[in-house]
């Protein structure tokens, strides 16, 4: 069964739409809680005023990207917004992960620092290679043009195993004669 031009259409919309959704509630999320940590930091140092809080995030490095909220500023590095599966994930991820989740070939993962661990499968077999998960987000970030960039690849060989599939069952249905 074949989806015709409108349908392919209306689900690249549909998906497009919920990732949007989902990116403006997890950076509502991080505003949220890097508002209550400011808000736990000011009180813990007892600041004057809010401005210098504010003028002391913003002269920091790295900074890219500037939220607003309620009147509120924070600025997040690209690096520390996370997408919806990375929210209480672990901090550590292995070598398969890595490549399917970000999109990232072996040479890239070649150069990232990895923890080897005994194999839990079996003792005998090669040690496992586990990669902490932000250095791996990062590369990941770099290579595809940001977190947008990432997730178009992601979707781009999401559709293109899903072509694949079609293709391998088009004929499943058919009748034989």
């Amino acid at each position: 069964m074949e989806l015709t031009e409108e349908q392919e259409k209306r689900s690249i919309i549909n998906r497009e739409r919920a990732f949007s959704i989902r990116r403006k509630r997890e950076l509502e999320e991080i505003v949220q809680n890097a508002t209550s940590a400011r808000n736990d930091k000011k009180r813990a140092t007892s600041r004057n005023s809010e401005d210098e809080l504010v003028k002391e995030i913003q002269g920091s490095e790295g900074a890219k990207e500037d939220c607003t909220k309620d009147g509120v500023s924070d600025v997040l590095k690209d690096s520390e917004i996370l997408e919806s599966f990375e929210i209480g994930a672990a901090p550590m991820i292995t070598k398969k992960e890595a490549m399917s989740i970000y999109c990232l070939p072996e040479g890239t993962l070649a150069v990232c620092q990895c923890v080897e661990k005994e194999n839990p499968h079996r003792k005998g077999w090669s040690a496992m290679k586990l990669y902490h998960r932000s250095e791996i987000r990062r590369r990941a970030r770099e290579r595809h043009g940001g977190m947008d960039g990432l997730i178009a690849e992601r979707k781009r060989r999401e559709m293109k195993r899903c072509k694949a599939t079609m293709e391998k069952a088009k004929d499943i249905f058919a009748k034989k004669s």
